[in-house]
């Protein structure tokens, strides 16, 4: 069995009576964050494929829409910084055909049925097809970015048969990966390997923007927008919040300066995946060489975001 059906089935113990169909990012040229809005609305009062367990969960992402949103009465313009957050922050239900990772439902493209949804009509009926309720990611890797993949389970690095790889080569394939350890500070870092929980991608490719940094050393990574990346402050921030002049951290440790940022028209699929550990610094990946978030980070740990997860040790002897 692959490494994504295996986390949806852990998931889905997890969480009882929650169907998930595999951990695939959920992305329709035709969704806004209104239309999102007014499904997940109409999802938990209309009782769509939610039963009494998994409406908890819904309805905790209710509140959180309903908080940042107004109520659904004021959204900030799309494609504003504002906007962003708010479709980072909160997740919304799409559909899939039980067993299927790429058939999927994220609502009706005819604005007269959007317009009865958005009503409260239940009425309205899900295809038959779609029946598993599953929660909508966001945040990954262009394909043919390089990732520090382990071919074995070593507990000590200097054991590890360690192999750059590009993502999408190694989707649901490798099952180790290269990610900081839990004594890593910014001026000494140090990694290990960790087991990989799940990839993740787009169910089809779309049209979608990405930043391509580049970088003082003439090193490059592309990433979606809201894709976390460590600076050199020892700080988890989204792509997009970084700016030229900052400097992302090489896996040496060492600062490189941002020199440039190119928005990348790209139409494709965009890939990622999470560890097992639970460790926040566990989660952190080299990519391109450079320290960058698992999907982790636009997931259950977004509150980790902004916030110091590298801490150096010379400071922190200065405050001692």
């Amino acid at each position: 069995m692959n490494t994504k059906l295996i986390a949806a089935l852990l998931l889905a113990l997890a969480v009882p009576s929650m169907a998930f169909a595999g951990r695939d990012r959920c992305a329709n040229p035709h969704f806004n964050m209104l239309n999102g809005y007014h499904i997940l609305r109409w999802a938990v009062n209309c009782g769509k494929g939610i039963n009494s367990t998994n409406n908890i969960i819904f309805n905790a992402y209710l509140q959180q829409a309903n908080a940042v949103t107004q109520n659904g009465t004021t959204f900030p313009p799309e494609g504003t910084p504002a906007y962003e957050n708010v479709r980072d922050g909160v997740n919304f239900p799409a559909y899939f055909a039980p067993g299927s990772t790429t058939d999927v439902w994220q609502g009706p493209n005819d604005p007269a049925i959007l317009a009865r949804i958005a009503a409260q009509d239940c009425s309205v009926q899900i295809p038959p097809q779609y029946t598993d309720p599953v929660f909508c990611p966001s945040g990954c890797y262009a394909p043919n970015q390089d990732i520090l993949f382990s071919e074995n389970a070593a507990l000590d690095l200097s054991t590890a048969k360690m192999k750059w790889l590009p993502i999408v080569d190694a989707f649901d394939v490798k099952k180790y990966v290269v990610t900081l350890s839990t004594e890593a500070t910014l001026d000494h870092l140090s990694f290990g390997v960790a087991d990989i929980d799940y990839f993740i991608t787009d169910p089809r490719p779309i049209r979608q923007s990405l930043l391509k940094f580049h970088m003082a050393s003439g090193g490059e990574l592309t990433v979606t927008t809201n894709h976390p990346l460590v600076d050199d402050h020892g700080m988890m921030r989204k792509a997009r919040e970084l700016m030229v002049g900052d400097s992302l951290v090489r896996q040496d440790g060492s600062p490189d300066l941002i020199t440039s940022i190119e928005t990348v028209n790209y139409f494709g699929k965009v890939y990622n995946l999470d560890t097992k550990d639970e460790n926040p610094l566990r989660k952190i990946l080299l990519a391109n060489g450079y320290l960058s978030g698992s999907h982790w980070y636009q997931d259950l740990g977004q509150s980790m975001l902004n916030r110091l997860l590298l801490k150096s040790t010379t400071a922190s002897s200065l405050e001692d």
